[in-house]
């Protein structure tokens, strides 16, 4: 993601007088990434783990996001256009209500501002994201993503895969990071968004292979190292893959070998064998 790199320049070379303004701007673009991976917000704070972790800085972000330190509105309904992205808080630290302080605006700027000035800021929405019970065990530091090719998300393939990640990731969100178990589990997901309805039909002819019971916790590559899902014959010729940080990419069979995580079927089944089942 072209933010993530950015950030890595916008933010080097700050102090550790300036620790509190890095981690401001990493979660700001933490937002901004998972809102043009998605096409929504987070709900909850943990679905900015996989957005935080590729950079040395995020855990020290990422906790002040878990013990609310830092606080962070819900997208709103409507686009903002880039004028109302300049003046529209995203986030802010938890003393500015009543004594002013740091917030990051939604177009990723860091400001300080007195708590007049907060109260007569305009809000990003009126909700605040919340932190789910398993927000505290969501972040674990993890490799880089490595550069792979992304799939033409014009092609059938490619326009497949985006849908299934959101497929899966609406799912993580409704259902405090666990994963599916089953395709029947997306239906509730694709009755919602039925501009889904092409990723879930690869799913249910077999086109694409979901890689069922693994949430992002369980990602211990990283989310941007592991594949969730997979063209049919990719296992054996390569294809298109969907990662678990909803990129879209092509794999050779060996990279999907090696990034393809056990679903619990697989797990059991290995269980099953050490046991001399």
């Amino acid at each position: 993601m072209a933010t993530l790199l950015i950030s890595l320049w916008l933010l080097s070379g700050v102090d550790e007088s300036g620790k509190l303004l890095k981690e401001l701007k990493l979660i700001g673009l933490a937002y901004a990434n998972h809102q043009d991976v998605f096409q929504r917000g987070p709900q909850k704070v943990e679905e900015l783990a996989p957005f935080l972790e590729i950079d040395d800085h995020g855990e020290s972000a990422y906790k002040k996001l878990v013990d609310g330190t830092v606080l962070l509105y819900t997208s709103p309904k409507s686009q903002l256009t880039a004028s109302q992205s300049a003046r529209t808080c995203l986030g802010y630290t938890k003393e500015v209500p009543t004594k002013g302080g740091w917030v990051v605006l939604v177009n990723g700027a860091i400001k300080e501002v007195t708590a007049q000035e907060f109260a007569a800021m305009r809000k990003m929405s009126e909700n605040l994201v919340s932190i789910g019970k398993n927000a505290a065990k969501a972040f674990s530091p993890r490799p880089p993503s490595k550069a792979r090719k992304k799939a033409d998300p014009k092609s059938a393939a490619g326009k497949a895969g985006q849908e299934i990640g959101l497929l899966y990731h609406h799912y993580l969100g409704e259902h405090d990071l666990k994963a599916p178990a089953k395709l029947a589990d997306l239906k509730p997901i694709l009755d919602k968004h039925p501009e889904l309805k092409t990723g879930h039909d690869a799913l249910e002819t077999g086109k694409f292979v979901l890689v069922y019971g693994v949430s992002i916790l369980e990602m211990r590559e990283g989310a941007s190292n592991t594949c969730i899902a997979y063209e049919k014959e990719a296992l054996t010729k390569g294809g298109v893959c969907v990662m678990g940080d909803g990129d879209v990419v092509e794999l050779t069979a060996a990279e999907l070998a090696s990034s393809k995580p056990a679903s619990k079927a697989d797990k059991k089944k290995s269980t099953s064998k050490k046991r001399g089942g």
